[in-house]
């Protein structure tokens, strides 16, 4: 027999529905203890906001470059390994070749690509502050 169940049948004893009380609490030895008082104070909790609140996000050492130059413009110099076009970046990337452009414009200016004449074609590839970029912020 539970607590409840023991109080529960000392309060019909002491409301007179039940004849032989004393029988039946003392057969529930919980009944004769006191129940313990249930707290009464109740709190709103909030899920925490700021600055050190987890976003959900796997953040890395890897992420270092994006971090530091953008996610989009640190795909688009990752994947300079090799002499590629504008129209080659924009299609392994998925933006469009106008902010490809810009992004390249930037690294360009910095010195973190290069950008030769092959013909017709304007291929881009990293320099050494291109590799040292993606190989140093990129290391575990």
């Amino acid at each position: 027999m539970t607590a409840v169940e023991a109080a529960a049948i000392v309060a019909m004893a002491a409301a007179g529905g039940i004849q032989d009380a004393t029988a039946t609490a003392m057969s529930a030895p919980m009944a004769c203890q006191t129940m313990p008082d249930l707290p009464h104070r109740y709190a709103l909790v909030y899920p925490v906001s700021g600055a050190l609140a987890d976003t959900g996000s796997t953040r890395t050492s890897a992420d270092g470059l994006a971090r530091l130059i953008g996610p989009n413009r640190a795909r688009v110099l990752r994947l300079l390994d090799q002499p590629r076009s504008t129209t080659q970046l924009a299609a392994l990337t998925g933006l469009p070749p106008g902010a490809v452009g810009n992004h390249l414009r930037v690294l360009l200016d910095t010195g973190a690509v290069l950008r030769p004449r092959a013909g017709r074609d304007v291929l881009y590839w990293r320099t050494f502050l291109g590799d040292a970029l993606v190989f140093d912020c990129c290391a575990p």
